[in-house]
């Protein structure tokens, strides 16, 4: 059987630690899928960071390049909100080619469609539901879960809760994937960034399970 390739950058050890146990269940329910990992240090140069990783690095061997990354960052810093803009611009670059790059972007963090596998989540502080809900001390607690998708997935939590509940919400950018059912010519028909949404907690996360195929 012929792996079909994908690489993922992140940020974080919240995100980093999901991504590997996504990995670990479809190395199982979905074998013929291979997640490439890379975590990004972006603690000195932000966002940048991956800019130089994605310009330095060749996408040849992938179908599809995604970064995970959390826009609280552009917020805050005007610097970081002009490379957010050039990562953006490189996403909108490869509409149509053959190995696309796409943004899941999540406002503040990770943290949001984390709590969003769970159908008991009522769209509070999600901090908050992760410390009542799920039994975490901490924000550094959670960081050093290495069960993090076992957790996202005891009792009815699950990846395609949160697909269903992010499909509600606005999003941050907004992408129409064209993935077709009968191949893996993953492909950006559009892409379009939504300045309204950066007020509201979101994340476009649902994106990177409808590229894989594993919906």
């Amino acid at each position: 059987m012929t792996s079909k390739k994908f690489t993922v950058y992140c940020e974080g050890k919240t995100e980093s630690r999901y991504l590997k146990g996504l990995r670990n269940w479809m190395a199982t329910d979905h074998p013929e899928i291979s997640l490439r990992l890379e975590t990004v240090d972006i603690g000195g140069g932000g966002y940048r960071e991956f800019i130089k990783r994605l310009r330095a690095e060749a996408d040849s061997n992938c179908l599809a390049r995604f970064v995970l990354l959390d826009y609280d960052r552009a917020k805050c810093h005007t610097g970081e909100r002009t490379a957010f803009d050039e990562l953006l611009g490189l996403s909108r670059e490869s509409k149509g080619k053959r190995v696309p790059l796409i943004l899941i972007v999540s406002n503040d963090s990770f943290e949001y469609p984390l709590c969003c596998h769970d159908p008991e989540y009522r769209q509070g502080d999600p901090m908050a539901h992760l410390v009542h809900g799920w039994g975490y001390r901490d924000a550094s607690d959670i960081k050093s879960d290495e069960q993090v998708w076992g957790r996202a997935h005891e009792g009815n939590r699950d990846h395609k809760v949160a697909m269903e509940c992010l499909s509600k919400r606005p999003v941050l950018v907004d992408y129409d994937l064209q993935v077709p059912q009968a191949n893996w010519d993953v492909r950006i028909k559009s892409v379009a960034f939504n300045p309204d949404a950066a007020s509201s907690k979101t994340s476009n996360l649902s994106d990177l399970f409808k590229a894989i195929k594993v919906a």
